[in-house]
């Protein structure tokens, strides 16, 4: 009878009833868990699954994670064993059993093709207010992987962190894009942007999207719990670009803003409680709240920290919008002038295009005499160290003066005015979280053209 039932049940039909299944559960597969599932029921092996599937994660990843998570999901199900080489045996025994029961055989179509709920099936509700246009998406395809794995296994919140220009808008954009139909509501928000005034405010233009779900609408007087009711109750991606713009500035604490403290509040549930929707924040800080919930490799709470591009992937993307050219070596020294940072070499490379016919080495030799941090460039930066506390400005100007990589107990010793320990390491773990500071060996040292702004401000002071 399995053999028969084998031959009529092909794999998308198979596909779709075990998903019925699992929906009356409160479970969604995803496209990662799908194409293990359908190359399991035709017998492949993980190697062949990720190889004719092109999983966007590892194999080691599918088959220690992603795999037995799947197996387990199913034996609760099914209540019986379920094993990757004997799937069919236990799914088509389930689906005889349904039949035959005259209780339940009228849910199961003649055409084996359970369906979702509708809330599942249907496109997802999606707002994407106020989202630039990506444009080139070069080198980030790691990092891409990256947070598309910790999504499938569950993250719930889930931080890009990065220095003004490094790209975190663009590849926040991207992931939202290619995740977004495994969800059923999928928002993006700007902070920098909208500058809700509180997360009451906030909460509000995001119920006004969950209000087209067919669902009654909460009534409490908490905007909290109101939020909640849609993020517990259905999959939903939140994006919210900007942090930073509700943290205080001139502090290294990483705190909200006087009237923003919910935001720490709402982090707080949404990484500590169980749920299946997931919040993607960017941010230039890392906010204190974070600071202590539960982090890992598949830990719910994951930061991403966002560094510039290597030197491929910088010069592919320059030289699909511009006309330039340089030897190696030019190419080279000019993308580690500016860290690899997207947006301070689109400037600069706007700048070689327009006025030095395209030449780099022509650029390097005249900003080797004079600075390289201009227009644009110096305004992003000048952003940035505004929101620098007394401490942190101490320490920066302590690196600049001292010209090279130093120890951590040498800046303690010859910084002024004098810190305590403590001061000291939060002031570092602040400068390292911005994106200003960077640490190899044991040595703290800041990337060239950061170096060079610090140097103008410190000759200016």
């Amino acid at each position: 009878m399995h053999l028969l039932m084998g031959l009529l049940m092909n794999t998308e039909e198979a596909l779709l009833f075990i998903e019925k299944l699992l929906a009356q559960q409160g479970y969604r597969l995803n496209d990662l868990e799908r194409a293990i599932f359908r190359g399991a029921w035709q017998g492949k092996s993980y190697k062949e699954i990720h190889r004719n599937y092109n999983l966007q994660v590892s194999l080691d990843h599918a088959m220690r994670n992603v795999g037995p998570k799947l197996w387990k999901l199913l034996r609760k199900a099914l209540d019986e064993p379920i094993r990757m080489k004997d799937l069919q045996g236990p799914i088509l025994r389930a689906y005889a059993a349904l039949a035959a029961s005259p209780a339940v055989a009228a849910e199961i179509p003649p055409e084996v093709s359970p369906t979702m709920p509708d809330s599942l099936t249907s496109a997802p509700i999606v707002s994407w207010e106020m989202t630039p246009d990506v444009g080139i998406f070069c080198g980030r395809n790691p990092d891409l992987a990256d947070l598309r794995e910790h999504i499938d296994v569950g993250g719930r919140l889930i931080v890009i962190l990065g220095m003004a220009g490094v790209g975190k808008t663009t590849l926040a954009i991207r992931l939202a894009q290619q995740v977004q139909d495994q969800f059923e509501v999928v928002i993006w928000r700007s902070l920098s942007v909208n500058r809700y005034e509180s997360l009451a405010a906030l909460t509000q233009d995001l119920l006004r999207v969950f209000g087209q779900l067919p669902d009654e609408p909460p009534m409490s007087s908490n905007y909290i719990t109101n939020l909640w009711h849609y993020l517990s109750r259905y999959r939903c991606l939140i994006v919210l670009d900007g942090l930073e713009a509700v943290l205080q500035t001139s502090s290294d604490t990483g705190s909200f803003q006087k009237g923003c403290e919910p935001y720490g509040e709402l982090f707080h549930r949404i990484g500590d409680t169980y749920h299946r929707s997931c919040l993607i924040l960017t941010s230039r800080e890392r906010p204190q709240e974070l600071a202590n919930m539960g982090r890992g490799e598949h830990a719910p709470v994951y930061i991403h920290p966002l560094d510039g591009l290597g030197e491929q992937a910088a010069r592919e993307m320059l030289l699909s919008k511009y006309d330039l050219e340089g030897s190696e070596q030019a190419w080279s020294l000019f993308v580690r002038l500016y860290a690899g940072n997207p947006f301070a070499l689109n400037i600069a490379a706007s700048k070689i295009h327009d006025l030095y016919e395209g030449d780099i080495a022509q650029f390097l030799e005249v900003h080797a005499q004079e600075t390289a941090i201009f227009g644009e460039i110096r305004s992003q930066l000048s952003q940035q160290f505004t929101r620098l506390s007394p401490k942190e400005n101490v320490i920066l100007t302590y690196l600049v003066k001292a010209g090279e990589p130093v120890r951590r107990n040498q800046i303690l010793h010859n910084i002024a005015p004098r810190v305590s320990n403590e001061d000291l390491d939060q002031s570092l773990q602040s400068l390292m979280g911005r994106s200003l500071i960077q640490r190899n060996n044991g040595h703290y040292s800041l990337e060239s053209f950061i170096l060079e702004y610090a140097q103008e401000l410190t000759n200016n002071q």
